[in-house]
């Protein structure tokens, strides 16, 4: 009877930890784009006022990929299968890849929101 509770609640946490990994990454995804699609748009518009708009918003653009890779892998994980022995890519297990790329959007999210509330 202890080993079926403690399988229930192992499964609850992995269905909650997939849901969790699904928003987080379909969230920064989306936001990724969007906010992509503005800084080309940015870069594109004000390229005639001076190389330092167009390189700030090249750098945005570039950390605006690292983010959305990273949200990208928190989609993907929640999606694959998290049992051996498809569990893996490249060597590195899919809950593995979608906590770092759930974290990097988490911790992006949060020095966003600081800087806002500091303004």
């Amino acid at each position: 009877m202890v080993g079926t509770m403690e399988r229930h609640r192992t499964r609850w946490l992995r269905a909650l930890s997939r849901v969790l990994l699904l928003l987080v990454g379909a969230v920064q995804c989306l936001l990724g784009v969007i906010f992509g699609v503005g800084l080309v748009a940015s870069a594109l518009v004000y390229a005639g006022d001076g190389p330092g708009l167009v390189i700030s918003s090249v750098l945005f653009l570039a950390l605006d990929v690292v983010l959305f890779v990273g949200g990208l892998l928190a989609l993907l994980s929640s999606l694959e299968a998290w049992d051996p022995p498809y569990d893996r890519w490249r060597g590195v297990r899919w809950p593995v890849l979608g906590c770092i790329g759930g974290g990097a959007s988490v911790l992006s999210w949060l020095v966003a929101a600081a800087f806002i509330w500091a303004m």
